[in-house]
């Protein structure tokens, strides 16, 4: 993701001052968005190793839903 992605991020819930702290306080803020990414990669990952009925047919199917469910829990 890119700086303006992350910040026009930021002020969707209103967190918009980001864009025009510190350069010390944004570089916070990015490594506190890549540590959320980070945490969020791995708890897929665990997630996916661990889905029971795959439907071996379609898995990326299987994956992309189970991905999403995630999101709504």
């Amino acid at each position: 993701m890119t700086h303006d992605e992350l910040f026009d991020l930021a002020e969707k819930v209103g967190l918009g001052f980001i864009r025009h702290a510190s350069i010390r306080e944004r570089d916070k803020f990015e490594l506190f968005t890549k540590l959320v990414a980070e945490h969020e990669r791995d708890a897929i990952a665990q997630m996916i190793e661990g889905i029971d009925g795959w439907n071996m047919d379609d898995p990326a199917s299987t994956a992309a839903k189970a991905i999403r469910a995630r999101g709504q829990a």
